[in-house]
């Protein structure tokens, strides 16, 4: 469980929603993933406009059809084959879009070797 005394309870099954809007997060949100990732203010944010980024229509979540996109404007294409693979290793649960939560996994398991857990969707977390 998350804990936080500033702010008081917030389910963690908003901090693994598909619905985490285009933007700065709440403050409380910021907290929980701060604490859950391990990471500062700065890499949390700096990870959410990238995130935002690749999140075409601003839905709060990824799909594949949205990074094809991105690619495409970046004028970098590569193949469907490659990008398949690099969404699919962002994708941790399987369902065919990507998560923020997911995203700050892939990015804290790549950038410091650590496996968060996410969240199940029932628990519940102080923030």
């Amino acid at each position: 469980h998350i804990h936080c005394y500033r702010y008081g309870y917030v389910p963690v099954m908003t901090m693994v929603s598909l619905q985490v809007s285009k933007g700065p997060l709440s403050a409380s949100l910021l907290e929980a993933y701060m604490e859950r990732f391990g990471l500062s203010k700065s890499q949390v944010e700096e990870q959410k406009k990238a995130f935002d980024a690749l999140d075409l229509d601003g839905n709060g979540k990824i799909t594949f059809q949205e990074v094809k996109e991105m690619n495409t404007t970046l004028g970098s294409p590569m193949s469907d084959k490659e990008l398949n693979e690099q969404f699919v290793s962002l994708d941790v649960d399987h369902n065919n879009i990507v998560t923020f939560a997911e995203f700050l996994k892939v990015f804290v398991k790549g950038e410091f070797g650590r496996d968060v857990l996410l969240p199940n969707v029932d628990e519940t977390a102080q923030v």
